[in-house]
């Protein structure tokens, strides 16, 4: 399989960034790139935890992403949406990345899941996210961050085991698992 040629790629809606002269142009198969907000706070926050992370550049001055939400677009060339869709801080969308650190994380991206859809996210595993990297937990370690707890019980009473919670992307004790 061949790299991904990002030149005639831009991130257009929520904030403007161009890959076309940025420093990532080519992307391997399963590989994975960030744009960021400020690349010398980045470079300065996350140092060297995250070695490998292909950092592009840093979207267009004075732009922000909004913690309560918006619409976000993948444009190839003028303008052709290849991915476009809104995001919010309001269920069903996780309680928590507003404020505490913690990023949207998409639950089973290899899926190809509609983006706009709450449920398809998750928050990342720890505060900061792991930028350009898997955020994928163990269960084990998962289970420790609630106190431990066995795989088959249902901690929260909603009729979803912990290790269903766990693969679902949902905490444990908060009876948010989906209906059954």
């Amino acid at each position: 399989t061949a790299a991904l040629d990002l030149t005639p790629l831009r991130l257009t809606k929520g904030v403007d960034f161009d890959f076309a002269g940025s420093a990532v142009t080519s992307l391997p198969p399963g590989g994975r790139v960030v744009v960021v907000k400020n690349a010398a706070a980045f470079a300065a926050r996350y140092g060297t935890a995250f070695p490998g992370v292909a950092v592009a550049g840093a979207w267009q001055l004075g732009q922000s992403l909004n913690n309560g939400g918006e619409e976000l677009k993948i444009s190839h060339g003028a303008g052709t949406a290849i991915r476009e869709f809104d995001y919010s801080n309001l269920a069903p969308w996780p309680d928590g990345a507003d404020g505490t650190g913690h990023g949207l994380v998409l639950v089973d991206p290899a899926s190809r899941p509609d983006h706009g859809v709450g449920g398809n996210w998750r928050l990342s595993a720890g505060r900061g996210g792991s930028p350009g990297t898997s955020d994928v937990v163990p269960y084990d370690q998962w289970a420790a961050s609630f106190g431990g707890l066995p795989p088959a019980e249902d901690a929260d009473a909603d009729g979803y085991v912990n290790f269903a919670e766990y693969a679902l992307g949902l905490p444990p004790r908060a009876g948010a698992g989906p209906a059954p």
